[in-house]
């Protein structure tokens, strides 16, 4: 019976108690999980902090080198342009003169050319005012051969009353 009495209180013992949750429970709850995610948060954010500052700090640092080569490279560039920029005005500067001057040969020789013509040209008025005089001389010559002629073979020889007439007509 021992053993009865045993088991008896043993499932007396063996009693479930049902707990009733109030208000006041879930307050607290709530507010253990609240601080919790806050908690996490914090924790979470310090370790984060730490990181993202030493990113941060890589970073503006390259960004840092980046700028620098980058104004470097536009130095160099830009002294490059100058001097092919100078390069190209000089070879066309020298072009241009080299022109220039072929033009100028051109023209100093069209200069002699146009000199020599209206030499050739003042030569030949020259000449053509001679040649006129000498047709104007060889003509008049004809003339007064031909008057000549007309004169000693016209009739008033024999009688000058004649040749006055012959004139008056």
């Amino acid at each position: 019976m021992d053993k009865q009495s045993e088991n008896q209180q043993v499932d007396n013992e063996e009693v479930v108690v049902i707990e009733q949750k109030d208000n006041k429970a879930r307050l607290y709850i709530g507010i253990a999980a609240v601080l919790g995610i806050a908690t996490g948060g914090l924790i979470g954010a310090s370790i984060t902090q730490n990181d993202w500052q030493k990113r941060y700090t890589e970073l503006e640092t390259r960004y840092q080198q980046t700028l620098t080569q980058t104004q470097n490279n536009e130095a160099t560039l830009s002294e490059q342009l100058s001097m092919a920029e100078s390069e190209s005005q000089l070879k066309l500067r020298k072009a241009v003169e080299e022109k220039v001057a072929e033009h100028q040969e051109q023209v100093e020789e069209l200069n002699s050319q146009i000199a020599q013509l209206e030499q050739d040209k003042t030569d030949l008025a020259n000449q053509l005012s001679s040649q006129k005089e000498a047709i104007g001389k060889r003509r008049e010559k004809r003339i007064l051969s031909w008057l000549v002629r007309m004169i000693f073979k016209a009739p008033c020889l024999s009688s000058p009353k004649s040749c006055l007439n012959v004139k008056l007509n």
